[in-house]
Order: structure tokens, then C-alpha cells, then sequence
């Protein structure tokens, strides 16, 4: 009887939550990930393992970079304009991250010129191309401001349909530019995709075309600097929390300077980690009416633990699946000469069953609660344990080592998070 009751409330939750748009962003999420993949894999096909071990080195080090990815502003916008009443005020804040976020990464760019001709990259083909890549950053971080001012509104079939349309144009793009111009050409699409994004955004949202409004009217000295300052602390935090996800291919680089260790572990990441997009989309939908009820501690708590069931339910079955079809999955999507990836791939699968389930879900929430400073501390600690596990698991077990390490980290950032979300949202009950 209370197994009935339980299905019937995670239904209820389910109905609810396609009411009010979340089938529309979890459609163009489920989407983008899947035309995103596509693309990897067709790409990994198409280039030699050499080649994609280049490629994925140089936009590993290029993501690096992009962790103070205009320090934070999307992130700070998101929760203001969000918070925001007026149509106005959202608008307002929108144009004061773009300004802000341009300046930012700007400078940003010239950081990675420099880096990419300093002589310090072990894997030298590499150099040449993450200079081509660092101005990317630029239409990135306005695509990327326009796309959270989207989620503030609310209007998530026209967040989906970004999503899908951006997605469905980087994949035809990227496997026909990686086809006639291998790994240039797929640098030339780091460009042109945010373009287009920020195009698909100024279609849907049509009051904006004709907004000639100023931000500095509206966002007052003062509103800034908190801005920014929220921005400020959510980048820090991101910065140390990403790691987690880029700092085991970067030091691979550096120890092994082998691009087919490289690219065999990759590969290994790509599933994994493009799974997130499962909890990142229900965050999506979620985080501006947590942020938006953030003061009602028993309506939190009362999503949080309905968003818990569902998600543990939902990974469980996914990941036990994928480990006992590694060797398939790897075969089928890859081809036979990455198969020395199964074992990598099959370690961070039980990563993505963590981080999926616990990790992504509490951190958006405390985040959405204005609980920044856990988020940030927790960030501290995951990101100093993943620095010095990357280096003596992978000086120990190579490839495999960068794995447990980052499965270990999940496991240690979960209990930080979750620990402390759990107990906040008890202590008033």
C-alpha cells in the first residue's frame, strides 16, 4: 500500500511538473545532449585517435580557461533576474551582464594567447589551436547571458526550442566542418554556434528586439556590486567544482604526453559526463522556483526530497545498465579501437550514479537558497582533494586512476552538500 502511494506521489510530481514547462525543457535538453553526442562520436570516428587526442587536449585546457567564464555573470544574472518583478528590471540586468561579461572574457582571451605561445603545453600540436579558440569565449558568454535571462522568465518552450535549434546546428556543423577541416574547422565552430544561439534567442523573445532601454537606468551602483559580487563567489565555487570534470585529462596530458591515452579517456567521459544533462535539466526548470520560494523552508524541503526519490530511481537503473553493457556501448558508438576505455568508462559510470543523483541536484538547491558559501567551502575541499588524488591515481594506474579519482571526490562534495541540505531543512521541523 505505500509502495502504491509513493508511485502515485512521484506520478503527481511528474503531472505537475510537465504542467508548468518542465516537459519542454527536459525534451530540449534530452535532445540537445543527444545531437551533441552524435557529434562526438561521429567526430571520433572521423578523426584519427592522434587527432581527437589534440583536439580534446586543447579544449580541455581551453575549458580551464572558461571556468571564470565572465566571472560568474550568468550565474548572477540567473538569480537576480529571477528575483526581479518588472519585465524592465530583468531586461536591465540582462544588458548589464553582457556588458560586464564581454569586458571580462575579453581579457580572458588574451590570457589564453599568451598561454597558448608560452611554451608550457607538453602536447605542442595543441598550442596552435587553443589560440584559435580563445576568442570563442566572447559569443560565449553572451549566448550564454541571453540564455539564462530566458530561464528567468519562465518561458520554457522557448528555452527548449533554443536548445534544440543551437544543438541541431552545432551537430551538423561540427561533423561537417571536423570532415573537410578536422580539427581547425571544429575550432571555426566554437565561433559560429553561440552566434547563432544568441540569433534564436532575439526570435523567440520578440519583446526585446525593439527594447531600446538603457541598464544603467535600472541597475543602480549599488545593485552591481552585488551582482557581481554574487557572480564573484558562484564562479569561484564553479571554478573548483568543474575541475572535477576537467583537471583528470589535463593532468593525464602533462604525465602521460601520450594523445591516444588521452583520447581513449575521453571517450570514456563522453556518456558519463553527458549524462548530467538528465539532473542539470530538472535543475533548469527548478532553480528559479527554488530561488523564488527560497525563504519557505518546508516547501524546499518538500521538493527537495521529492526531486531525490526520483532521481535515485532514475540513475540507479541507468548506471547499472551501462556498466553491464560497457563493452558494447563502447564497440557500438566508438568503434573497437577505443575499447581500452571500458574499464575508465565503466568507473565513472558509478561516478555519474553519485554526482547525478546527490552531487548536481543539492548543490543547484543551496545554490537557488542562497547558500553560496557551503557550495563554495564544499567546492574548496572536493577541488583540493581532486588535485592531489588526479596526481598520485594517475602516477599509480594511469587512465584508470584519473577515474577512481574523480569518483572519490563525487562521493566526498555529495556527502558535503547533501549533509548540509539535509540538516538546514530539518532544524525548523
Amino acid at each position: 500500500m505505500k509502495v502504491l502511494e509513493n508511485v502515485k506521489g512521484i506520478l503527481q510530481i511528474v503531472k505537475v511538473a510537465v504542467k508548468k514547462g518542465f516537459l519542454y525543457i527536459f525534451t530540449g535538453s534530452f535532445l540537445s545532449k543527444i545531437s551533441r553526442f552524435i557529434a562526438s562520436f561521429v567526430i571520433v570516428r572521423i578523426l584519427s585517435k592522434s587527432d581527437y587526442g589534440v583536439w580534446a587536449y586543447a579544449q580541455n585546457i581551453f575549458q580551464l580557461f572558461m571556468l571564470f567564464d565572465g566571472l560568474g555573470i550568468a550565474s548572477g544574472l540567473l538569480y537576480y533576474c529571477s528575483k526581479a518583478r518588472t519585465f524592465e528590471e530583468k531586461t536591465a540586468i540582462m544588458k548589464f551582464g553582457s556588458f560586464y561579461g564581454t569586458f571580462v572574457n575579453f581579457v580572458f582571451s588574451i590570457a589564453v594567447v599568451v598561454y597558448s605561445f608560452s611554451g608550457l603545453i607538453p602536447i605542442k600540436e595543441a598550442s596552435g589551436l587553443l589560440a584559435i579558440l580563445s576568442f570563442s569565449s566572447i559569443p560565449r558568454i553572451n549566448f550564454s547571458v541571453r540564455e539564462q535571462y530566458l530561464r528567468s522568465l519562465f518561458r520554457s518552450r522557448e528555452y527548449g526550442f533554443v536548445l534544440v535549434a543551437n544543438s541541431l546546428f552545432y551537430m551538423v556543423l561540427a561533423i561537417t566542418f571536423a570532415f573537410f577541416f578536422g580539427v581547425m574547422g571544429l575550432a571555426l565552430v566554437e565561433y559560429i554556434v553561440p552566434l547563432f544561439g544568441m540569433m534564436s534567442i532575439v526570435y523567440v523573445l520578440k519583446d526585446l528586439r525593439n527594447s531600446n532601454l538603457s541598464w544603467k537606468d535600472i541597475v543602480t551602483k549599488d545593485l552591481r556590486k552585488k551582482i557581481i559580487g554574487y557572480s564573484f563567489v558562484s564562479s569561484a565555487t564553479n571554478v573548483l567544482s568543474q575541475l572535477l570534470y576537467l583537471l583528470d585529462v589535463f593532468v593525464l596530458g602533462y604525465m602521460t604526453k601520450n594523445t591516444n591515452t588521452i583520447a581513449s579517456y575521453k571517450v570514456a567521459t563522453l556518456i558519463p559526463y553527458n549524462l548530467t544533462f538528465i539532473p542539470l535539466s530538472l535543475m533548469v526548470f527548478i532553480y528559479p522556483y527554488f530561488a523564488k520560494y527560497s525563504t519557505d523552508k518546508e516547501w524546499v524541503r518538500t521538493k527537495y526530497k521529492d526531486m531525490l526519490t526520483v532521481m535515485i530511481l532514475l540513475n540507479l537503473n541507468i548506471s547499472i545498465l551501462a556498466i553491464f553493457f560497457a563493452r558494447w556501448i563502447i564497440s557500438i558508438f566508438f568503434g573497437g579501437k577505443y575499447l581500452d576505455a571500458v574499464p575508465a568508462f565503466r568507473v565513472l559510470m558509478l561516478g555519474y550514479l553519485v554526482a547525478g543523483t546527490f552531487r548536481i541536484p543539492s548543490g543547484n538547491v543551496l545554490s537557488a537558497i542562497g547558500k553560496l558559501r557551503v557550495n563554495f567551502w564544499n567546492a574548496v575541499i572536493s577541488g583540493t582533494a581532486n588535485i592531489l588524488l588526479d596526481v598520485v591515481m594517475i602516477k599509480l594506474y594511469s587512465a584508470i586512476g584519473a577515474a577512481y579519482a574523480t569518483v572519490i571526490v563525487y562521493v566526498i562534495s555529495s556527502v558535503i552538500s547533501t549533509g548540509y541540505l539535509w540538516r538546514y531543512l530539518k532544524k525548523s521541523f
